[in-house]
C-alpha cells in the first residue's frame, strides 16, 4: 500500500518544484487529461468510461470542448509547449489546469 504523504514529500513535491510549478493537484492531471481525450475527438462516452464516471452527467461537464476546432487546439498546444512557464496566479484559484486563450 502506498502511503500517500510519504509519496507526496518524495515524488510529488519534487516533480513540481523541478517543473517550476508553485501548486498542483495529482487531480489536475486527471482533469487535463479528460480535457484532451475531448479535445482529441473521443466521445464523451468513452472519455466516461475511460475515467470510471458513475453518472455521464459527472463527465458532461468536458462537453463543450468538443465545439473548439481541432487545429485551434493543436495551435494552443504548441503555443503552450513554448510559453510553458505559465504563473499560477494567472488560473483561478484552487484550479491550476491550463487554460489557453487564443490571440485576439
Amino acid at each position: 500500500m502506498v502511503n500517500l504523504d510519504n509519496w507526496r514529500k518524495r515524488v510529488w513535491l519534487p516533480a513540481l518544484e523541478a517543473a517550476g510549478i508553485d501548486h498542483a493537484r495529482p487531480h489536475d492531471l486527471r482533469h487535463t487529461y479528460a480535457s484532451w481525450l475531448i479535445q482529441s475527438g473521443v466521445s464523451i462516452k468513452e472519455v466516461g468510461r475511460l475515467l470510471g464516471h458513475a453518472s455521464p452527467m459527472t463527465t458532461e461537464r468536458y462537453a463543450h470542448l468538443a465545439d473548439i476546432p481541432a487545429e485551434q487546439i493543436s495551435e494552443a498546444l504548441e503555443l503552450g509547449v513554448r510559453t510553458a512557464n505559465v504563473p499560477q496566479g494567472a488560473a483561478l484559484p484552487g484550479y491550476t489546469a491550463l487554460r489557453v486563450v487564443p490571440p485576439r
